[in-house]
């Protein structure tokens, strides 16, 4: 899709203050030469929300004709790759895999999470999903209680996948609580039980019972972002025809 990453574009607005200030003597080519590489790094490694921060401190620096026309390249391979991201996320939570759509949203999202929060929904848009580009600064709303509901716990055999530490793998859930659980992971020899955060597993193809219990965890490890990508998964799995349960309700006062 086409995003704010062009010269008009919502990233783009710093020339506009730059020519409201006066004119001013072009950067210097070395700087210009040394941030657009830092770009390119940013790009090439996939750290796009630092990407998108890079591009806009650029365009809000005085440039010359030649050094527009040059940032114009950088530009879409960045569009180009938050395109493919948006993609992959869409991907991962369709499979219910969410700690690894997390882990690419935030990528996205670091240091120009504000900034490229009108891209993703863009792009989000275009792929045809529930926007859940609000997952990249997502609030939790203050509410009269001050608690967090508490997740149900996990069913003791349930078949989970873990990525907290050293910890990563498939395995079963042991004993679980409301914020922790005990996870049977298979390893060379035998097998180890971690207790890790509910927050830090998801259960393999996911309910949509389980994944508003899922964000209600992550509200509780103080993740907002991981609780509104459960709630997409919530509301994908239960169908736009469905009522949404009490809880997925109760879910949706606290997220906004």
């Amino acid at each position: 899709p086409a995003g704010p990453l062009g010269e008009t574009g919502a990233v783009a607005g710093g020339n506009a203050s730059a020519a409201a200030g006066g004119a001013r003597e072009a950067l210097d080519a070395d700087r210009f030469a040394s941030l657009v590489s830092l770009l390119d790094e940013q790009t090439t490694l996939g750290d796009l929300g630092a990407a998108v921060a890079t591009l806009a401190h650029l365009r809000s620096l005085p440039l010359d004709g030649a050094q527009k026309a040059a940032l114009l390249a950088p530009a879409k391979e960045l569009e180009n790759g938050l395109t493919n991201r948006c993609v992959e996320i869409v991907r991962h939570l369709g499979a219910g895999r969410v700690l690894m759509a997390r882990a690419l949203a935030q990528a996205v999202s670091s240091d120009g999470r504000t900034l490229a929060a009108a891209w993703f929904q863009a792009a989000w848009a275009a792929v045809g999903q529930p926007d859940v580009a609000t997952a990249a600064t997502a609030t939790v709303a203050e509410q009269a209680s001050g608690t967090v509901p508490m997740p149900k716990a996990l069913p003791r055999g349930r078949a989970v996948r873990v990525a907290f530490g050293t910890h990563a793998g498939e395995g079963t859930i042991a004993d679980s609580r409301a914020e922790v659980a005990t996870v049977r992971l298979a390893k060379p020899g035998g097998y180890v039980f971690p207790t890790v955060p509910v927050a830090a597993l998801e259960p393999i193809d996911p309910s949509a019972d389980e994944a508003v219990e899922m964000a209600f965890a992550a509200l509780q490890h103080d993740d907002p972002m991981l609780a509104r990508l459960w709630q997409w998964v919530a509301a994908a799995r239960r169908g736009a025809a469905a009522v949404p349960s009490e809880r997925a309700r109760l879910l949706a006062a606290w997220l906004r």
